[in-house]
């Protein structure tokens, strides 16, 4: 090694004594590993890093897209049923779409202490709870197995008690079981994490790998005082690998990183209340006017009819739809063109009746002009040439 001022010595000596023989001087040689091994093992290094990586990275994005969805949905949930609660129904009163409220949001709450610890949320959701107006359904959530579920249940109770119009109801039941689907993502991603083997194998991998790097860089780096530069560059290759490592740690539970509380109050409560307040002001409502109310006798009168949401509905709800659905009256045209109900058909050129253009039209295009319509007679002879 070399000193401050320039002067080499002579390698370490450490004095070993036995027993019954005099001491002996051992000199420790530089050990030094070849660059082939670092080599050779770099390439697994990296396909188990960024396999780790790329695993981990999917789980947030899952999460974070389930989350996305229960933000949409809560929205969606909350403009359908405080509009359309109060087009059908005048008794529905302010403490109803309170109810509806409080039901979407404590949704996206419920979902956050499932995805979490206990000793993290179980205090403060329970303060949670007793902020909720209906106290007894804070005592539901508060002991229910599976309080997701019990959230879902209510907000499907208050839509019931609404009594919309089954197409809307059917709507706003797809946009429910939509959170449900969300909520199974989130319970399937915190339900299974990264197998534990894979994780440490990695870990030891890379632990390894790096303790044996200043060996393989002793020689390459002699250049530098005492080799001092391998401190350096062993440092900061260290830290980048290690911060992969720890980035896919990090997202392998995405849970604990998304924010959550945020979500709950900024992007859902936020905007569901204020919808839930322009309805109970009368701003939104009602949605088929001023005055006007539901028929009902048939509550699908005058109305449009899906055939394809028909038929995903029970008999019994069907068939008022069907009913209600218009069905226009027949038009029969006499042998000498003229309609039998009173509306003169349209006669060609030719004297027959044609449903195209009846006035023969000529373009400089021959695709857009219309020919004259034959009369019977040249029709069947050109009938009988063919």
């Amino acid at each position: 090694w070399i000193d401050l001022d320039g002067i080499q010595h002579a390698p370490t000596h450490f004095d070993l004594p036995t027993l019954g023989a005099s001491p002996f001087i051992v000199s420790l040689p530089a050990f030094e590993l070849p660059k082939e091994p670092f080599s050779l093992t770099s390439g697994s290094l990296g396909l188990l890093l960024s396999f780790r990586t790329n695993v981990s990275y999917k789980r947030w994005n899952e999460a974070r897209t389930a989350w996305g969805k229960v933000i949409n949905d809560s929205r969606s949930i909350a403009r359908m049923g405080a509009i359309w609660s109060k087009s059908y129904k005048d008794t529905i009163d302010d403490a109803a779409l309170q109810r509806l409220g409080d039901a979407i949001c404590s949704f996206s709450r419920t979902l956050m202490n499932r995805t979490l610890p206990p000793q993290e949320d179980e205090t403060n959701f329970n303060i949670y709870t007793y902020q909720i107006g209906d106290q007894n359904y804070g005592e539901v959530l508060r002991t229910a197995k599976h309080r997701p579920t019990a959230a879902l249940a209510e907000i499907s109770n208050i839509m019931v008690d609404f009594q919309l119009n089954p197409l809307h109801q059917v709507e706003v039941e797809r946009v429910v079981t939509g959170l449900c689907d969300a909520l199974g993502a989130s319970e399937r991603i915190f339900t299974s994490p990264v197998p534990t083997f894979y994780t440490r194998h990695t870990a030891r991998f890379l632990a390894f790998w790096l303790l044996a790097l200043p060996l393989g860089l002793y020689e390459p780096l002699g250049g530098s005082w005492n080799h001092i530069a391998m401190l350096p560059v062993v440092a900061v290759i260290s830290g980048f690998l290690l911060g992969i490592e720890e980035l896919a740690t990090q997202m392998e539970e995405p849970f604990s990183i998304l924010p959550m509380e945020k979500m709950c109050e900024g992007s859902i409560r936020t905007a569901v209340m204020e919808q839930v307040e322009r309805s109970q002001q009368g701003i939104q409502a009602p949605y088929y006017g001023e005055g006007k109310m539901l028929n009902v006798a048939n509550p699908y009168a005058g109305e449009a009819v899906d055939a394809a949401v028909v038929r995903e509905l029970p008999p019994t709800m069907a068939q008022p739809m069907m009913e209600a659905v218009p069905v226009p009256e027949p038009v029969v045209v006499a042998a000498n063109g003229a309609a039998l109900n009173g509306a003169p058909a349209a006669l060609g050129a030719g004297g027959m009746a044609d449903t195209r253009d009846p006035e023969p039209f000529s373009d400089e295009d021959a695709r857009k002009s219309i020919s004259s319509a034959p009369t019977f007679e040249e029709y069947m002879k050109l009938r009988n040439d063919s």
